[in-house]
């Protein structure tokens, strides 16, 4: 027979059974009897000492006091749900005291919160007639006051769930009471479902679930049917009243609410004396509440009180212990809501509203909205009211609100984070979370999402199993994410300063913010701020408070200095509490050493004066004291920087997913998974706003809030979170100068970049993608610097061919890429092996013969290098997870989410090295070995790179070289459609730019010029081109014609087709102008590229008269240099000589044709010039000459500068040009006519001697003439005037004398029509005289003349934008057409030959074909 056990206490029953059955495992039954007894007179002992309970039956929970007794008695779960008042959280302890319980253990009574704690040991203590922490105790977070007699226990849920770890069984108590369970907190929810699996183990233990509403049906339903106890009433009746805010208007809202509660406050003062508690979500609203409420005129006498969770222990007193005769109003948040009861509560205003925290598992943060409150949370808030008299209860809501609220609130295991049960869990095997029996499953996205956030901490595998370093995790009583913190600190180096900062971070901020100096505790707190990091001031915090402790104050001291600067004294202490018992288990798993533990807190160095000071001046002492100071902040920077990162890399493993980058526009940052967060107001970054931020929690509430946050840098998560970061690879590439293929690489947490872009070797990451493109950029493309004999031969032949295939304008010449892909591709291996001797072998079987040899010769020695050729090649192998690769153009399969690349094989042997071919060292080592075998594996024959022969393409037909009389030019040819150098192009030293003839350009290269006349036949109307079928015999006819090869090919090939046809009338039905207007491919236009001396490139293009035009004058200037022995200054007689027509003299390699002449230079000099073409040199000379001449008869030219007989009057007459303009012009027409006129221009002295004499003569009789034709011009010109007026015809009369008798109208008047011009203004005065007689004949007429004047200008437009001249018979064919004029409009005027439309249009046919 065993013994009775019940009478044991309760830690030691599970032991004892287990003797008793198996003595001599333990010592012998003696010893185990004698544990028996002990054990048995403690338990009566404490019987003996259980403190004697007394009901004083006021309380409604007394009138079932016998029910209550016998289903605790006779059930091991009991249930008991009643109203908020009843008296249930004090009287059950009591009630189980007279049952006996609390003496095999002790009776444990949790509480939700830390401060209804305390108050309800309080209170339990004081009715029980005993002092607190001798029969009633309590253990708030690391505040213990409990001694070895207790027999109640008050605690947070929260602390008997730790209590797990060291208690499985819970042995130390007998009696468990869940208060409060409809909060359904994680805690609560866990220690039911706890709970449930226990009670089968222990049957001896009770446990009584409470609550002051509750779904009992649903605790019954999880404890198999327990017992439910329903307690009814309350002490004193509460009235419920409803006043709902009737604002519509959500963004009035909260201003609303406060007006609301001053009028519900101002209500319920009219109901009597009392104090009045009201319900509000958060400190904010409460801020707004307060100040409200003291500026109410009836509401200025009440003392207002604040009472929410981060408290100080001094204010929370003034709430719990009240000593005035005012009313008070006490604003709370739902900390208020349960178990706690404030004194003297009469009233109660609910806003229905609270903060509720929800963890979002999509996007991953911690939500705290303001939500509406359950039904059942509306009657916990009303229920603390009427405890002292009947109370009223102001819903700030309506009744049909109330009732469409949920019944429930819902449990916390349904909306918050799984990742700290799930690890507790796994740490006391509890088995699987999905089976675990929760009171309510929770949701699998959240179960999910517990286990991602412990991958992310490295605390379980990929099969959810637990790591080492989770189980470590688990061994730390606080949140996984700093666990994970704390164990990294190891790494860096920085146990000290983790150990604070992650005990901070585990409690409410020590740091107060009265409502009433929230100004002087900001200016306060500046003093622990740090710039760059807020985890960084909980170290300047904890180092200032320790230093206070060090120099010796006394407690109240302490609390003083707190005060001073705001910091509240009860959590510091707290602080220091957790921290000391996070050192303590630090130390005992080996993480740390005693003293390395404890921060000590940093001393100020003092700068030390140099050594060499006391020799030097008080200058030079001046300047190495300021030399000392830099070297001192210098060194001080270096120091916080190196601590800084260690610090900030530890926390970053534990906070990895809650890091930022700003946003382009700086307003807000970019997180993980998409996220976007503001920096929190309050942050020390705030305005700062960094790139790169780590925060220690991402909170939302009206917008996502980072909080305790920190600048980091991007690098830091690569290297501390290598498993989370996935790597993208895109771009991939042959880099010549890296001489590798090479891609981009892009690493990116969750979606968020943090290394943009850096290249990397492409081969490690896919060997066979870079495989092809070395051999498409390297081999192919010859984009490399191989210095190879193979690489050489073939770059060279591939060279030849592809000119041949530009020649020859076809692309079937070279085969394409895709065959030298095919050719290098077919010879190079997949993979070279590299052996022990850092050979490179294209076969493994290759190299493996080679390392035989090796072996054979180096015995042993070679044994071990291939053993470390097996770690490398292993090493190697694996390659790192989390890599991605983007699509690229070089490869057709698709890229899959395994973030897993391929390996790379590994050798079977293990002794050779697999590499990717991917690179020029290692092509270059592989063809080092091959070629021993296989010289020519890679060169390249002709068969190899031509699809047909091309023996058409000849020297002749494509030649190398322009010749020209000034040398040969080389040419080049590509065949590449659109592109700028497409067809043949010519390089052209800038100095014979001018000396180019358009006309001869025209004609190509032999080979290609059958192509371009082809396209310009295409280019005639069809019933021209039926002429020229078939085409290729009538080119070949024409080319074998022999047709001018320095004339423009147009009006050479119109009049070859006339010929053909055998009707030259076939040449009035081609329009030259418009054919030559025929836009035809660019390759049909010789491509000139224009370089200067050195060979570099000043412009191109197809256009030569373009080219002429912008460079044209720079060639002149470069043509003349270093040509100074032809050319000289300041030339005021003949006494140059003899000028010879032309100049030949060497550039360089080039021989060069130069004219020499006379020109006026800018400052009016005269000088020898060498010109670069004959047309510039002969225009120059001319005026030279006359300039040279006016010096030898300066008498002469003086006279004719006085005046011209009629100049006045005709200057009068032609106002509209100026005067001095006007005498100039005519000056310089007569002495053009007089010096020179029409006769050949002097390039001798004694030719100049004899055109001085002509001039001499012939100069009174051109000035003579010019003044009469002068005169009769301003008469004819005067008259025309006249009669302008409102004439129709007056606007084109304008226009006409504007083309006659514009300024320098004299000189460009050719002598022969001076005499004509008074007759074109006569014509124009008889023309308005006749034009009333019949306008529509003057407008048809004039319609025939101006087309024929379009035809004209669109000749000479055509010719001067094509850079050729301008011939005699079409600069004269201006003049027929005023002929014409006087012809059709003053016909009496007659005219010096027949003119007629018909005439004209016949007359600008034949130039036309001339030109």
């Amino acid at each position: 027979m065993f013994p009775d056990f019940s009478q044991t206490l309760s830690k030691d029953r599970h032991f004892l059974q287990s003797a008793f059955k198996n003595p001599n495992k333990y010592g012998g039954l003696s010893k185990v009897e004698e544990k028996y007894r002990k054990s048995h007179e403690i338990f009566l002992k404490r019987l003996a000492a259980l403190p004697k309970p007394e009901f004083d039956n006021t309380l409604p929970v007394h009138e079932k006091l016998d029910e209550i007794k016998k289903a605790i008695a006779e059930n091991q779960v009991t249930i008991i749900c009643g109203e908020t008042g009843s008296g249930k959280t004090t009287q059950l302890p009591k009630i189980c005291l007279e049952l006996g319980r609390g003496a095999a253990g002790l009776i444990g009574h949790t509480q939700p919160r830390r401060l209804a704690a305390r108050s309800v040991a309080e209170r339990i203590a004081e009715e029980l007639k005993s002092e607190i922490g001798s029969a009633v105790g309590y253990k708030v977070r690391f505040t213990d006051h409990t001694s070895r007699d207790a027999c109640i226990k008050l605690m947070t849920d929260g602390i008997l769930l730790a209590e797990t770890q060291t208690d499985r069984y819970l042995a130390t108590y007998d009696t468990i009471i869940i208060d409060e369970a409809h909060e359904r907190s994680l805690n609560i929810d866990f220690l039911l479902g706890y709970l449930k699996q226990l009670l089968p183990r222990r049957p001896d233990l009770k446990v009584i679930i409470t609550s002051a509403t509750i779904d009992a049906e649903r605790f019954s339903q999880h404890f198999n049917g327990a017992p439910v106890l329903e307690v009814s009433g309350r002490t004193y009746p509460v009235e419920i009243l409803y006043r709902p805010l009737t604002s519509k208007d959500e963004d009035d809202a909260e201003v609303e609410l406060t007006d609301v509660i001053v009028d519900a406050a101002d209500e319920l003062a009219g109901h009597g004396e009392g104090d009045i508690l009201v319900f509000l979500p958060g400190e904010r609203e409460i801020r707004e509440a307060a100040e409200a409420l003291r500026k109410s005129t009836l509401r200025r006498n009440d003392e207002i009180l604040p009472l929410f969770a981060r408290l100080s222990h001094a204010e929370q007193h003034k709430i719990f212990h009240p000593s005035g005769a005012k009313r008070r109003i006490v604003l709370a948040t739902n900390v208020a809501e349960t178990s706690l009861t404030v004194p003297g509560i009469k009233y109660v205003i609910d806003t229905g509203l609270a903060r509720v925290k929800r963890y979002s598992a999509r996007a991953k943060v911690e939500q705290l909205h303001v939500e509406k409150i359950s039904q059942a949370a509306a009657r916990q808030r009303s229920g603390r009211c009427g405890r002292v008299s009947a109370g009223v209860c102001i819903r700030l809501f309506s009744e049909e609100d109330f009732n469409n609220r949920p019944e429930f609130t819902d449990p916390e295991i349904v909306r918050s984070n799984l990742a700290a049960v799930i690890l507790r869990m796994a740490s006391l095997n509890l088995g699987d979370v999905a089976a675990f029996p929760f009171l309510e499953m929770p949701d699998s996205r959240y179960i999910n999402d517990g286990f991602q956030v412990l991958l992310e901490l490295g605390a379980v595998n990929e099969h959810n199993g637990l790591t080492r370093l989770g189980e470590q995790m688990a061994h730390l009583p606080i949140d996984p994410k700093i666990a994970r913190i704390l164990l990294a600190a190891k790494k860096h180096d920085c146990m000290a300063e983790i150990l604070v900062i992650a005990s901070a971070l585990s409690i409410q901020d020590p740091r107060e913010r009265p409502l009433e100096a929230r100004d002087a505790a900001a200016k306060a707190h500046e003093r622990f701020t740090d710039k760059q990091s807020d985890f960084l001031a909980y170290l300047n915090i904890w180092d200032s408070f320790q230093r206070e402790r060090d120099k010796g104050l006394s407690n109240k001291q302490l609390v003083q200095w707190c005060r001073q600067y705001f910091l509240s004294h009860l959590r510091m202490r707290e602080w220091r509490e957790l921290h000391h018992q996070l050192a303590q288990t630090a130390i005992e798993m080996g993480l740390t050493t005693k003293e390395a533990t404890f921060r000590r807190p940093p001393t100020q160095e003092q700068l030390k004066p140099s050594e060499s000071q006391g020799d030097q001046d008080l200058s030079a002492k001046l300047k190495q004291k300021q030399l000392d100071k830099k070297q001192h902040r210098a060194q001080i920077h270096a120091a916080k920087e190196a601590g800084y990162e260690q610090i900030h890399r530890a926390l970053l493993t534990g906070l990895i997913t809650n890091v930022g980058m700003k946003s382009p526009d700086g307003n807000d940052y970019t997180g993980a998974r998409g996220s976007r967060f503001h920096l929190f107001p309050a942050s020390a970054l705030f305005k700062a706003k960094p790139k790169w931020v780590m925060a220690a929690e991402l909170m939302e509430t009206t917008r996502l809030y980072a909080r305790d946050v920190a600048v980091i840098q991007p690098e830091w998560i690569e290297q501390e979170a290598p498993h989370l970061v996935r790597y993208h690879y895109y771009e991939p590439h042959w880099e010549q100068k890296r001489g590798e293929v090479v891609a981009s690489e892009r690493v990116t947490l969750y979606g968020l970049t943090v290394l943009p872009r850096r290249p990397v070797s492409y081969g490690k990451v896919a060997p066979e993608e870079a495989r092809e493109i070395f051999i498409r950029g390297a081999l192919v493309a010859q984009e490399s610097n191989l210095q190879t004999a193979f690489f050489a031969h073939n770059k060279k032949l591939i060279k030849e061919i592809t000119e041949l295939e530009h020649k020859s304008r076809k692309q079937d010449v070279l085969v394409d890429d895709e065959a030298l892909f095919a050719f290098y591709n077919e010879r190079l291996p997949e993979l070279v092996w590299k052996d022990a001797k850092g050979g490179i072998w294209g076969s493994e079987e290759g190299g493996q013969n080679q390392s035989d040899k090796m072996a054979d010769q180096n015995g042993q020695a070679n044994q071990r290098n291939a053993g470390r050729v097996v770690q490398a090649a292993h090493a190697d192998s694996n390659d790192a997870d989390n890599r991605e690769r983007e699509p690229s153009s070089h490869t057709l399969q698709n890229v899959s989410d395994d973030p897993k690349p391929k390996k790379q094989p590994t050798s079977q042997k293990g002794r050779l090295k697999p590499l990717p071919l991917a690179d020029i060292r290692t092509f270059e080592a592989w063809l080092k070995t091959t070629e021993r075998d296989n010289p020519r594996l890679l060169f390249l024959s002709r068969d190899d790179l031509m699809q047909h022969a091309a023996a058409h393409i000849t020297e002749e037909q494509f030649p190398k070289f322009w010749q020209t009389a000034d040398g040969k030019f080389k040419l080049s040819y590509r065949f590449e459609p659109h592109h700028p150098l497409d067809g043949v192009t010519m390089t052209v030293p800038l100095t014979v730019l001018n000396r180019l003839h358009a006309p001869s350009l025209e004609w190509l290269v032999p080979g290609m010029l059958r192509e371009k006349i082809q396209l310009l036949i295409k280019a005639l109307p069809k019933q021209i081109r039926r002429i020229c079928v078939p085409v290729p015999d009538f080119i070949t006819k024409f080319l074998e014609s022999n047709p001018d090869r320095q004339a423009a090919i147009i009006p050479q090939l119109a009049h070859f087709i006339a010929k053909s046809a055998g009707d030259m009338r076939i040449l009035e039905q081609i329009d030259q102008d418009a054919w030559a207007a025929q836009e035809l491919p660019e390759h049909c236009y010789l491509n000139l590229r224009i370089i200067d001396d050195g060979g570099q490139e000043l412009a191109g293009g197809r256009k030569l008269h373009e080219l002429q035009q912008q460079l044209g004058q720079a060639a002149a200037v470069t043509f003349r240099d270093n040509t100074q022995e032809f050319e000289r200054d300041n030339v005021t007689t003949w006494d140059i000589g003899t000028l010879p027509e032309s100049i030949k003299f060497a550039r360089g390699k080039q021989q060069l044709t130069g004219y020499l002449g006379l020109q006026k230079e800018k400052d009016g000099r005269i000088a020898l010039r060498l010109f670069d073409t004959s047309a510039a040199a002969e225009q120059a000379h001319r005026l030279g000459v006359i300039e040279l001449m006016k010096l030898q008869l300066k008498e002469q030219v003086k006279d004719l500068n006085k005046g011209i007989q009629g100049f006045t009057q005709a200057a009068m007459l032609l106002k509209h040009i100026n005067a001095d303009t006007l005498r100039d012009d005519l000056t310089q027409a007569v002495c053009d006519r007089a010096f020179i006129g029409e006769d050949e221009l002097p390039r001798n002295e004694k030719a100049f001697k004899e055109q001085i004499k002509r001039a001499r003569s012939r100069l009174p009789a051109v000035k003579e003439a010019l003044s009469r034709y002068l005169q009769e011009t301003a008469a004819a010109y005067a008259e025309l005037n006249g009669k302008l007026g409102k004439h129709p015809l007056t606007q084109l009369m304008r226009q006409r004398l504007q083309t006659l008798l514009a300024a320098g109208f004299a000189t460009r008047t050719p002598w022969a029509q001076w005499p004509r011009l008074p007759i074109y203004l006569k014509a124009m005065t008889l023309r308005l005289e006749k034009y009333s007689s019949n306008p529509a004949r003057d407008a048809a007429r004039e319609a025939d003349i101006q087309e024929l004047e379009q035809m004209w200008q669109e000749k000479t437009d055509s010719l001067i934008k094509q850079g050729l001249p301008i011939s005699d018979g079409l600069a004269g064919f201006r003049w027929m057409i005023e002929e014409l004029r006087v012809s059709l409009f003053a016909q009496e005027l007659k005219t010096p030959y027949p003119v007629s439309v018909k005439r004209l249009n016949k007359e600008f046919l034949l130039l036309n074909q001339g030109n």
